[in-house]
């Protein structure tokens, strides 16, 4: 009898075992290694034609944003840019560039960028034909429209559109993402299903072309991992495909053998680091870290640089999961679509079990990283769980393709819809991703770079203000006469040798004088004034303020440094420069941010104008900002301030008007406009005005001693005691506030109040005669 019962026992657990085991693939029937013919080739070719086409026609045609400024000047001068310096990026460009004379250095590179979006595109069709194999046999080209919808999606997500027409890293990066991917699931299939009906195909021969293609995969691994580090995310669902493939093939895990070879295959392509150190001895001009010693090249490699935007707060892991998933994924491929992907996880997972988990594990690897980096475009750090999840949308296709299989003339129908899908984020994204006449970056560094007096020093801060003006300097050899300092690495003595070498005639110390307890950077930035300011021109393009001893010059965007008491209305003068942007181009968020400065520059040069009396100068720069930008209220303050000073009532008014429009709760706009309806001999318009900045300002004594001015002179006594006990409320101490407020509670016939105003008049001065007077007469009669 105990045998009877405990037999079930153990079916049961080893029931409970096996189905666990199964969750991650273990024992799942193998892919089939499909055969691809004429069709499915032809479409992977038009795929990627379709999707070069849409690259180039709205290719970037010249240097743009992002580190743009940054890559290709490295690229050019096989320089060392920022960590970790992407040397295989470096060397493949300079030999594309070399080889393909189309326009200028900035197009070419962005031409690299969208043919490595297109081939990601390919890749795709490519993958997705391989998960899907024949799915609707009786329609043979019926199985190529999740691959094209797939292939569709990716290529017009926002992010990614976005970086194939710039000549940034992060195309390159999703396109070693799905070659591995590609050569994983083509592994799968030659490793796993071996034809025996054919004489050439033996199961000897498919195990050594299996074997070949993982030495393939940890060939391009390595290569990947020098060109970034994002190549992390493969890592773990890679580990976990070949674990699990090896196992369900040959009931083992990979061999030490095979395991050993394919590290050789990753570690080789590594020695590609080595071009960091070689290059950083021939001091290029572009050579971030000068990572020539082991410990500097070392810190370079692992991005220890950065490590200030790592987010330790699990809390805000959280949250940025939340907001990422909700966010990103839509933005790339609209509501309309993201359920498809959803829908096409669940399919995927129940049919070709292995490959949903390697695939889940990218995002989710994708994702626990990502959420950690706190940057702005944090964004692109997704791109690769973005071609993933286009993956799972055509695989989303593919499950609602083989539900109406079945129904007649519906399948037709369907696949016109389903090939339609694409042009959803088409549509959404078109003209945020157009950049074919996106010239900004370029028009921005000429404008300042033409404005430099010769012989200058440029002192950058920013990526975004810097780089276009790195590409303009490096690569165009535009103004070779400047020097260009960047001011977050004063603090670096490598940078510090690195000025020394390229810009000697600025004379920098590496260890100049300093005060007890200053910042070592802020001390060389100021050595680099001391040294400078007076023998040529010093400029600062940066928000950061001018240090003691010296003022700025607002010629636009950045400011001339002077010593102190220099005639700065002349330096004004001198300094016009005009914003020359070409006609048509396309202004996104970092365009119209540097507009907006752009704006802000020609208002501070009207401000100074102002402050110098010079009226009609002011008046010409304040409307040169509102021409760039008319959203600024502080420029309509300034320009009624000008009017005012003028005489010309109507125009200030007007002006003041319209920046209380801007921005309702600006301080000292209700008041200037009561200052010039009282100009105007209108006491009681003035009043009024005067009380709304009150109402909104309730701090402010000059605006209180206007009420009860007013209200006094409109013979208006409750009004104009009001006004002096606010006065009394914000300067408790001033004894003549206390001292008026007692004579109108006299006047007003509020004796006990003007008593008490009286004695606390004696409390803050005890000789004051007129107090004395008055509570004598008060207390007579």
């Amino acid at each position: 009898m105990s045998r009877k019962k405990k037999q079930p026992i153990i079916k049961q657990k080893e029931t409970f075992r096996v189905s666990w085991l199964s969750l991650i693939g273990i024992g799942e029937t193998p892919l089939t290694d499909n055969r691809l013919g004429i069709f499915e080739y032809s479409g992977g070719i038009i795929v990627f034609l379709a999707a070069l086409f849409t690259y180039l026609f709205t290719l970037t045609p010249d240097i743009g944003f992002h580190d743009c400024g940054d890559m290709v000047p490295a690229v050019v001068n096989l320089g060392v840019c920022h960590p970790p310096g992407y040397p295989f990026f470096c060397l493949l460009g300079k030999l594309f560039i070399s080889l393909v004379p189309i326009g200028n250095i900035a197009y070419r590179m962005n031409f690299l960028s969208s043919l490595f979006a297109s081939t990601t595109v390919m890749m795709v069709y490519f993958m997705v034909i391989r998960i899907g194999g024949f799915c609707v046999p009786k329609q043979r080209l019926f199985h190529l429209i999740p691959a094209v919808v797939s292939a569709g999606m990716l290529m017009f997500a926002t992010t990614f559109w976005e970086q194939a027409v710039i000549a940034e890293k992060y195309s390159l990066n999703v396109l070693f993402a799905s070659l591995l991917l590609f050569i994983l699931i083509r592994w799968q299939g030659s490793a796993s299903h071996p034809s025996l009906s054919r004489g050439e195909n033996s199961p000897l021969t498919s195990f050594i072309k299996g074997e070949l293609l993982l030495y393939v995969f940890a060939i391009t691994l390595g290569l990947a991992f020098t060109h970034h580090l994002q190549t992390i995310y493969i890592v773990p669902a890679s580990i976990y495909f070949i674990l699990i493939i090896t196992w369900n093939k040959t009931q083992r895990l990979p061999s030490l053998q095979m395991t050993g070879k394919m590290l050789l295959c990753f570690i080789t392509p590594l020695l590609l680091y080595l071009y960091l150190p070689l290059r950083a001895m021939t001091h290029p001009p572009l050579n971030w870290g000068d990572p020539q010693t082991l410990p500097r090249f070392m810190e370079y490699i692992t991005i220890k640089a950065y490590k200030h935007f790592i987010i330790n707060s699990p809390m805000d892991w959280i949250q940025n999961i939340w907001t990422h998933l909700v966010t990103f994924f839509p933005n790339q491929f609209t509501w309309w679509t993201v359920w498809l992907g959803i829908v096409g996880l669940v399919f995927l997972f129940k049919h070709r079990r292995t490959i949903s988990l390697l695939l889940c594990l990218v995002i989710l690897t994708n994702i626990a990283a990502a959420v950690r980096y706190g940057i702005s475009n944090i964004q692109d750090y997704y791109l690769t769980s973005f071609m993933v999840f286009a993956i799972l949308i055509g695989c989303g296709v593919l499950w609602l393709m083989q539900m109406i299989a079945r129904i007649p003339a519906i399948p037709q129908i369907a696949a016109v819809v389903f090939l339609c899908l694409p042009i959803i984020p088409l549509s959404a994204h078109y003209k945020q991703c157009q950049h074919r006449a996106y010239y900004f970056p370029t028009d921005i560094a000429r404008n300042l770079l033409s404005s430099l007096e010769p012989d200058s020093v440029i002192l950058i801060k920013g990526d975004v203000n810097g780089f276009p003006v790195w590409y303009q300097r490096y690569v165009e050899n535009k103004r070779e006469d400047v020097a260009l300092i960047d001011t977050p690495f004063l603090f670096q003595d490598w940078y510090i040798k690195h000025v020394r070498y390229n810009f000697p005639q600025l004379g920098v110390d590496i260890h100049p004088i300093a005060s007890p307890g200053e910042e070592l950077g802020y001390v060389r930035f100021r050595d680099i004034l001391k040294k400078n300011v007076g023998k040529r021109g010093v400029y600062h393009y940066s928000d950061e303020p001018v240090p003691p001893g010296y003022a700025g010059v607002p010629y636009s965007f950045f400011v001339k440094i002077v010593n102190e008491g220099s005639n700065v209305l002349a330096e004004l003068k001198k300094g016009d420069v005009p914003l020359t942007l070409r006609r048509d181009c396309p202004l996104d968020a970092k365009a119209k941010d540097m507009l907006r400065n752009y704006a802000g520059g020609y208002n501070n040069r009207g401000n100074n104008y102002l402050g110098a009396g010079e009226y009609s100068l002011a008046i010409y720069e304040l409307k040169r900002a509102l021409k760039i930008d008319a959203s600024i209220p502080m420029i309509y303050y300034n320009l009624g301030r000008c009017y005012g000073q003028k005489g010309q009532t109507k125009e200030a008014i007007d002006n003041f008007k319209q920046a209380l429009t801007l921005n309702p709760n600006q301080s000292g706009i209700h008041k200037s406009i009561g200052g010039l309806y009282e100009k105007g001999n209108n006491p009681q318009q003035a009043l009024q005005e005067y009380k709304q900045e009150a109402n909104s300002f309730p701090d402010d004594v000059e605006t209180y001693l206007a009420i009860a001015r007013l209200s006094l002179e409109l013979k208006m006594p409750g009004e104009t005691i009001s006004a002096c006990e606010q006065l009394v409320r914000l300067s408790p101490n001033n004894v003549e506030f206390r001292r008026n407020l007692g004579l109108l509670y006299y006047q007003n016939g509020q004796i006990q109040e003007a008593q008490a105003a009286f004695q606390q008049v004696l409390q803050l001065a005890p000789l004051d005669i007129g107090a004395r007077q008055m509570l004598g007469r008060m207390q007579q009669g």
